[in-house]
């Protein structure tokens, strides 16, 4: 590997490294450890619940048609 951007991509994969392992850590707090005792549910009203929702669910209608988007541009 040579050149004058070879520092550049040495650089980015360094961090790259760095941001996984930030990311591990999100996913190991959220999937492996224990909640602590005192932890409540979190309660979300149904407007709330329901904007969630269509927010994905238009997330994933655009997202596997993107055509529907695209071609208004």
């Amino acid at each position: 590997m040579g050149g004058p951007a070879a520092w550049l991509a040495v650089l980015a994969i360094a961090l790259s490294a760095v941001a996984l392992y930030y990311y591990l850590l999100v996913l190991k707090q959220a999937l492996v450890a224990a909640p602590p005792a005192d932890a409540r549910p979190v309660v979300v009203s149904r407007v709330t619940a329901l904007a969630l929702v269509a927010a994905a669910g238009l997330i994933l209608w655009f997202g596997l048609d993107p055509a529907l988007v695209l071609g208004r541009f």
